[in-house]
């Protein structure tokens, strides 16, 4: 009788629709491993034509010259990194070893000569050490320059970074990190994580490194630790502890879908592709990929998970065209979208293998009499 009496108080204090899961106080740990190769995390970089010579730098016969910092090195330590390009010449300067003095590091020459360009230059990667109290930061940068004329930047790609694998509910995930020359883990920093049985490269996606993470059905909050290792070389921890959570149903009608992430300002959402009915948590969530028979589109509607009502996720084929026409004076302007079954929108030349030759073209009749035609333009 005291069962039934429970079981009754429960269904009336919980009404259809609400799910809360209440955590069990878990929490995962996971050594992440250092790689030279893997990751692409940019880090931007203050170039100018204006910017006074350093403290020593080699004997520049040009007149194009840019120099250039970026900031590098965990709090309080901090240090800058300059560099000096030479566009004309595909040359690059570094004072990798940061002592002010740019003649007595390696110069570095663009890849690829026989292509050579003024106005987009990469060049091969370099190795970076920092020390800290913690012991020794190691990263792998290749700088790449870009100067059009009308304007210019340059950034580094860190390709470096850390991995490893994580089991939670029963299944792997594999967990990449790398962080932006600071030897932390912010919000900045770039995070993969995939299902170890996912086999496709072109499926693993960068993002922001979130608050929370939603995997496995379960809400972690995310965190990281850097730690004293004997190697002489930092260790990094990755930390998921179990949070608790209202949630909200969500159907997913899209055929052959491959994967799908959702985020919100603090939490990343997994999404289980084998499932077609997830409770994941309450919030507005804007898509970060949605993969289907190896297309994505660029453009989703946010997702709106609420605890009393199922949300409808549909997309995925089949495309259609869809023109937006109006009218001003004796002009008709039409604006050509590819659209799929949720009205979710595609980039048409992602469909068509990126042949710009394939443009959408419209005809206009009056009666049976073709009187214009013509074929879009992209943008």
């Amino acid at each position: 009788m005291y069962r039934y009496a429970m079981f009754m108080l429960l269904y009336v204090c919980c009404p259809p629709g609400l799910w809360i899961h209440a955590a069990e106080d878990e929490t995962c740990r996971v050594d992440l491993a250092w790689h030279e190769n893997g990751f692409s995390a940019v880090v931007k970089t203050d170039i100018s034509k204006d910017s006074e010579p350093f403290r020593v730098e080699p004997e520049v016969n040009d007149k194009d010259v840019w120099r250039g910092t970026v900031e590098v090195g965990p709090e309080p330590r901090k240090e800058t990194l300059a560099l000096i390009w030479l566009p004309s010449q595909g040359r690059l300067y570094l004072d990798l070893n940061r002592d002010g003095d740019l003649t007595n590091d390696s110069v570095l020459e663009q890849i690829d000569e026989e292509h050579r360009s003024e106005f987009l230059q990469e060049f091969p990667s370099v190795p970076l050490s920092l020390i800290s109290e913690k012991g020794e930061y190691r990263y792998r940068l290749q700088p790449v320059l870009i100067d059009t004329g009308k304007y210019h930047f340059a950034y580094i790609k860190v390709v470096s970074g850390y991995s490893g694998v994580i089991e939670l509910k029963g299944k792997q995930y594999h967990i990449g990190i790398v962080d932006h020359l600071k030897g932390t883990i912010e919000r900045e920093d770039n995070i993969t994580i995939s299902s170890v049985s996912l086999t496709d490269p072109n499926l693993v996606c960068e993002m922001d490194v979130p608050e929370n993470i939603f995997v496995a059905d379960r809400l972690y909050r995310l965190t990281f630790e850097f730690h004293k290792h004997e190697s002489g070389f930092p260790l990094l921890q990755c930390i998921l502890t179990e949070q608790d959570a209202q949630f909200g149903r969500l159907r997913i009608e899209c055929p052959q879908l491959k994967q799908l992430i959702l985020a919100d300002d603090k939490t990343l959402v997994i999404c289980d592709v084998d499932q077609q009915i997830s409770d994941i948590p309450v919030g507005t969530y804007s898509c970060r990929s949605l993969v289907w028979d190896n297309l994505s589109p660029a453009y989703v509607h946010r997702v709106n998970i609420t605890p009393d009502r199922e949300y409808r996720l549909v997309a995925g084929g089949p495309l259609r065209s869809s023109v937006d026409v109006w009218r001003t004076g004796n002009i008709l302007q039409m604006h050509y979208l590819l659209l799929g079954a949720g009205d979710e929108r595609y980039n048409v030349f992602e469909v068509n293998g990126f042949d710009y030759k394939k443009r959408p073209s419209v005809a206009i009749y009056r009666g049976h009499v073709q009187v214009a035609s013509g074929k879009f333009e992209y943008g």
